[in-house]
C-alpha cells in the first residue's frame, strides 16, 4: 500500500468497487491511514491491513536505513539500520476469502503487486494455491532483490495459466509488466 496514493487513485474510479491494501511497516501504514481519511468520499472503498504478504506467516524484525524514504522498504531488510517489527501473512490464505467474496458479488479481481522484492514469494503462494485461476489481471512492479530472479520467474506461472503478458521491464532494474487472463 505504501502511503495509500495508488489505493486512493484506484478507489476514485467509479468502476472500482473495493480496494484491499497491505502495508507491513507501521509508520508507512499510519501515513496511508491519514491520507485515506482525507478522502472521505472514497475511503469506504478501501480496506487497509497492517501486514505484508509473502508465502508464509511470519513475524520478524528487519533493519531499515534511517535515510530511506517511507514506503521504499523491503520485508527482507538491510544489513544495517533501525529495527522495525513487521507481520507477514501467506498471500494465498489471506487473499482467498477476499477473492471468494468478490467472486460471489460478480466482481473481477485485479491485483496490483509492488512489494519491494516480496513479489516472488507472493507469486509462488498464489501459484501453489490455485488462486491464479480466479484473478482477471495483474499490474506488477517487480524488484530484483535476488539477482537470480527476474520478471520471467513471475510471468511463467501466469503464462501457464493462460494470461497474456505485456512486459515493460528493462534489464537489471526494477521492472513493470501487466498480465490479463485470456478469455476462452
Amino acid at each position: 500500500m505504501n502511503i495509500g496514493l495508488t489505493s486512493l487513485l484506484l478507489a476514485a474510479k467509479p468502476f472500482v468497487r473495493e480496494v484491499h491494501a497491505f502495508e507491513p511497516f507501521a509508520d508507512t501504514f499510519e501515513r496511508a491511514r491519514e491520507n485515506v481519511s482525507l478522502n472521505p468520499k472514497i475511503a469506504h472503498k478501501i480496506s487497509m491491513y497492517n501486514v505484508g504478504l509473502e508465502d508464509k506467516d511470519d513475524d520478524r524484525t528487519v533493519l531499515i536505513e534511517a535515510d530511506h524514504p517511507s514506503g521504499a522498504f523491503t520485508t527482507k531488510g538491510w544489513r544495517s539500520g533501525e529495527p522495525h517489527r513487521i507481520s507477514l501473512m501467506n498471500a494465498a490464505t489471506t487473499l482467498r476469502p477476499i477473492i471468494a467474496a468478490a467472486k460471489t458479488r460478480g466482481r473481477d479481481i485485479v491485483v496490483k503487486v509492488d512489494c519491494e522484492g516480496a513479489e516472488f514469494p507472493i507469486f509462488a503462494a498464489l501459484d501453489a494455491s490455485g488462486l491464479l485461476e480466479d484473478i482477471s489481471a495483474f499490474m506488477v512492479e517487480w524488484h530484483p532483490i535476488d539477482w537470480r530472479q527476474t520478471q520471467h520467474d513471475l510471468m511463467a506461472p501466469l503464462l501457464r495459466h493462460g494470461y497474456v503478458v505485456f512486459d515493460l521491464s528493462r534489464s537489471g532494474v526494477n521492472g513493470f509488466f501487466y498480465a490479463v487472463k485470456h478469455s476462452r
